[in-house]
């Protein structure tokens, strides 16, 4: 702390609106946040994974220059990782290391909405 310095700041929760649908996606986990939060939702997204189990997927957290990698990861993928010098430390999967994603969904077209929580912490989800 001092005079003219700024707090780290890691809240980081975001929206994702179309004409279809509104999700609202977050978790703690510090710097660790926005790290979770871009691989559930290129996950869902990107590989259409559906929104519950994309906060479920396997993931990764870079700490202090080190990857950690769930240990259920993908095997060919973390020795890829290694192989391209990356410093690679596999953590039992559902460390909060990675978090603990909530995320709802209103589907503006069918007007249901929809939530799930990540079973790394004790968390839960409710809609209505």
């Amino acid at each position: 702390p001092g005079g003219g310095r700024r707090p780290v700041h890691t809240l980081s929760p975001a929206m994702i609106v179309s004409e279809d649908r509104a999700i609202a996606i977050s978790t703690p986990s510090a710097d660790g946040q926005v790290q979770a939060l871009l691989q559930a939702t290129l996950a869902h997204l990107d590989a259409g994974v559906e929104l519950g189990l994309a906060v479920e997927v396997p993931r990764w957290r870079i700490t202090g220059g080190v990857l950690h990698v769930e240990d259920d990861m993908d095997a060919a993928l973390v020795a890829a990782l290694a192989e391209r010098g990356h410093a690679v430390e596999p953590v039992e999967s559902g460390d909060g290391l990675f978090g603990s994603i909530c995320v709802a969904e209103a589907d503006l077209r069918r007007g249901l909405v929809s939530a799930a929580a990540d079973p790394r912490r004790e968390s839960w989800a409710g809609a209505w």
